[in-house]
């Protein structure tokens, strides 16, 4: 008998540790996920003044560990032109987070050009920026302009994470 009941207490051990074995921190009430929602709605509010653009869509995702310095990218349409947004989490409450555009907003971009061609009085028919051009900081690209006839190289460079640049030609 004293045996059998030395095997029956070795199994409810067993038992009683197995869920601390297998589960881990993925499965307990310790393991706290972003709110998705609330990161989405800051950065509509924050993303939509910053780069000066109306946010259509965001979509960040949902299964995110809520870990301070965690980055993780969400979708997002700036005035009808698609592009990812990096989010950092700030902090553990995984409902705030720190953003900046993966890449440039070419469509914006494009517009900028002709724009600055238009306030010097150049009818420009075409412009062209190749992308997707990373957002960093320094980074030089060059976008193409049609201009009575002729291509003409503009030099971009990017003056922040913001999406502002510097055009001169190139």
């Amino acid at each position: 008998m004293r045996r059998r009941g030395a095997a029956g207490c070795f199994a409810a051990a067993l038992v009683a540790f197995a869920p601390a074995g297998c589960g881990g921190d993925d499965d307990g009430p310790e393991r706290r996920l972003i709110q998705a929602t609330a990161i989405e709605e800051q950065l509509t509010r924050e993303m939509g003044a910053r780069v000066r653009a109306i946010v259509d869509l965001v979509a960040c995702p949902e299964d995110v560990p809520a870990v301070p310095g965690r980055s993780f990218e969400c979708a997002a349409t700036f005035d009808g032109e698609p592009d990812p947004v990096v989010a950092r989490l700030v902090d553990a409450s995984g409902r705030r987070a720190s953003f900046r555009l993966k890449n440039l907003l070419l469509g914006r971009l494009e517009m900028a050009v002709q724009q600055r061609f238009r306030g010097a009085r150049v009818a420009v028919t075409s412009a062209d920026c190749p992308g997707p051009v990373p957002q960093a900081r320094g980074r030089v690209s060059f976008c193409t302009v049609e201009v009575g006839g002729r291509l003409r190289r503009v030099r971009v460079r990017q003056l922040d994470a913001n999406g502002n640049v510097r055009l001169t030609f190139g």
